[in-house]
């Protein structure tokens, strides 16, 4: 283990995330020392070449659970008197704590962020802070920024909410020029049970323009319903390159689904 852990830092944390899964389980007292509490899991988290994100969101999440303060940690790494120093690490660690992180403790930082000038930096922080606050009403005002990552980011933060006001908003970000924005409406519309969302979605499949088509193509994917499964077949065998390789992606993913759950 000790030499594991001298050798390959990012391999033994990786090992780890099982025991760290199950805070009952023989030796998890240790493994959180040597993980979370020396801080070997702050370090790797903190570097974008560690190990790929999905490794990093399982490892996290599993740290989180001995160390709650995790997502406050991460952003104090990038951060001085002034604000964030390092634009491209900032963008990482915000990449890690979308797959861990409830926004609760850091909130008060991601408000600081949207003031950000790094466009990537701003909806990712408006995507984390819409997720925590769960207020429509909040999210609503960033449909209207002029760029369409955080209008995507805002449409995504709103997924799961099936109420009258939401599906209203759903169905005006479903009109949006951006297709990324477009796709994230007809996916919470999708998910909030909307009678016509399908149809929508192979409505955007038929778009004449090539980035629409992946985007539903992503759509159908993420939603896994395998009522999309002709629809995508067919964008499987699309003239463009890009679309033909979304499908296949999609149809990849809704065929793991099953065993997945």
């Amino acid at each position: 283990m000790l030499e594991l852990l001298t050798g390959s830092p990012a391999e033994f944390c990786r090992a780890a995330v099982p025991v760290l899964e199950a805070p009952s389980g023989p030796g998890h007292k240790v493994l959180a020392g040597m993980v979370v509490t020396d801080g070997l899991a702050l370090k790797l988290l903190s570097d974008p070449k560690a190990m790929p994100l999905a490794e990093a969101h399982a490892l996290a999440k599993a740290a989180s659970r001995a160390e709650p303060l995790l997502d406050v940690k991460l952003l104090r790494c990038v951060w001085s008197e002034n604000g964030p120093t390092d634009t491209a690490l900032l963008q990482w660690l915000l990449g890690v704590l979308e797959g861990f992180s409830d926004g609760s403790h850091i909130l008060p930082l991601l408000m600081q962020l949207l003031r950000h000038p790094d466009e990537a930096v701003r909806s990712k922080a408006t995507y984390l802070i819409g997720r925590s606050k769960k207020d429509l009403r909040w999210i609503e005002q960033y449909l209207h920024d002029q760029d369409p990552r955080v209008r995507a980011n805002a449409v995504q933060a709103a997924w799961g909410d099936a109420s009258p006001r939401a599906l209203t908003f759903f169905q005006a970000a479903a009109r949006d020029p951006h297709h990324r924005v477009a796709a994230n409406a007809l996916v919470g519309l999708h998910q909030a049970g909307y009678r016509d969302a399908a149809a929508m979605v192979e409505q955007m499949a038929a778009s004449p323009q090539p980035l629409f088509r992946c985007a539903a193509a992503w759509a159908m994917g993420h939603l896994g319903d395998p009522a999309f499964a002709p629809p995508l077949k067919t964008l499987s065998k699309d003239a463009a390159g890009e679309v033909r390789r979304a499908a296949l992606a999609a149809l990849v993913r809704m065929n793991k689904a099953p065993s997945a759950g």
